[in-house]
């Protein structure tokens, strides 16, 4: 197997992985490595030009809002520069 190959064994698993499974046996580190990758990946997508949205439509307000709190929080940045960025810098 190569490289790419084992990344989309990973994550074909985790897509049908059970969250809650998930949540109690993933270390926390290691679904924080991911998280990060992962953003980092869907904004090269967009920059490229891509337009879709990072998660499918399964989520609930309450796990979109939890989420993006603890991203602001982790880029060290405030709610309101994300309302200004979301104003005039968005990559649409």
């Amino acid at each position: 197997m190569n490289a790419q190959t084992d990344m989309m064994t990973a994550a074909q698993t985790l897509a049908v992985a059970d969250v809650s499974m998930l949540a109690e046996e993933m270390p926390s580190e290691l679904l924080q490595e991911l998280m990060t990758r992962l953003t980092k990946a869907y904004v090269v997508k967009r920059e490229a030009g891509e337009s879709f949205h990072p998660v499918g439509p399964g989520i609930t307000a309450t796990e979109a809002a939890v989420t993006v709190s603890g991203i602001v929080a982790a880029a060290d940045m405030q709610m309101f520069e994300l309302t200004l960025w979301n104003s005039w810098g968005r990559l649409d």
